[in-house]
């Protein structure tokens, strides 16, 4: 099977002040924040595909997206009760330019070690940049999408099976992983003990979820014996909408072209909040 990640969605739960508009939400407001942060740390363009989303000029993925969740109970840092789930961790060369900025768009300061500085995105998100060993580029890029659970190495084996990702960069009890040929960011697995999310229970959040994109529907035929489990959408039945066996919710799309990404004129996935 050849499945990438296609879109990385930011839940946030929106404004009172409007969702569009000069002095809304997305003009002044914490989605204007969340744009200007995550775009500035990596170097990517907003678009407005009927909700919004950061996308590379060159078509590189995973493209973000920002899915609005207002029921959702948001990440607090080491808070067992409010877990952040999955959170990114991003190379950048600058670490205290990059700093400075996500911070200068709203973000909060929580832990500053000796080449990494870990954050809250304005919506409450934790994020960790990293110090880039050398890079062609001024801008930073999103090294790996790391995901809490009970047993990293149970979830990373669904992983390598699902997107076909082999190479375990790390392997040990409480963090593993993975990377594979051709894909542009790694999956990381890490040990918790919070509870996991109960999607779509606005209690136990996501956070953030993946949308996985195949060449074809191939995958359709093995995924549930991988271990995901499918969560019908009542009011969109054709929507593809699987948990991993740690609860992590995600979205699935077939017949992935790679031109479509960064034109935002095609958009192969379910939202799971409108």
């Amino acid at each position: 099977m050849k499945g990438h990640v296609g879109i990385v969605q930011i839940e946030h739960p929106g404004g009172s002040d409007g969702d569009e508009g000069v002095g809304g939400y997305w003009g002044t407001g914490r989605g204007a924040q969340l744009l200007g942060m995550y775009g500035g740390l990596l170097g990517v363009q907003h678009i407005n595909i009927g909700y919004h989303k950061l996308v590379d000029a060159n078509g590189r993925i995973p493209e973000l997206g920002f899915e609005h969740a207002p029921g959702n109970v948001t990440p607090e840092w080491r808070n067992p009760d409010r877990p952040q789930q999955v959170h990114l961790d991003i190379e950048v060369v600058d670490l205290a330019g990059a700093t400075e900025l996500a911070v200068s768009n709203g973000a909060t300061l929580l832990e500053e070690h000796d080449g990494r500085t870990v954050l809250a995105d304005p919506v409450g998100h934790p994020l960790c940049l990293y110090r880039a060993a050398s890079s062609d580029s001024e801008f930073g890029r999103i090294k790996r999408i790391v995901f809490d659970c009970f047993s990293p190495r149970a979830l990373a084996l669904f992983y390598e099976q699902l997107l076909d990702m082999p190479e375990r960069v790390v392997d040990d009890d409480e963090r593993v992983e993975i990377a594979g040929l051709n894909h542009q960011v790694n999956l990381a697995f890490q040990h918790s003990v919070a509870a996991p999310p109960r999607w779509p229970d606005p209690a136990h959040p996501a956070q953030l979820h993946l949308d996985l994109v195949f060449e074809d529907d191939e995958v359709l035929s093995v995924i549930e014996s991988l271990g995901a489990v499918r969560r019908p959408v009542p009011n969109r039945p054709d929507h593809l909408v699987f948990c991993d066996p740690a609860g992590h919710p995600f979205c699935l799309g077939v017949d992935y072209d790679p031109d479509s990404f960064g034109t935002g004129q095609v958009d192969h996935f379910a939202r799971l909040a409108e």
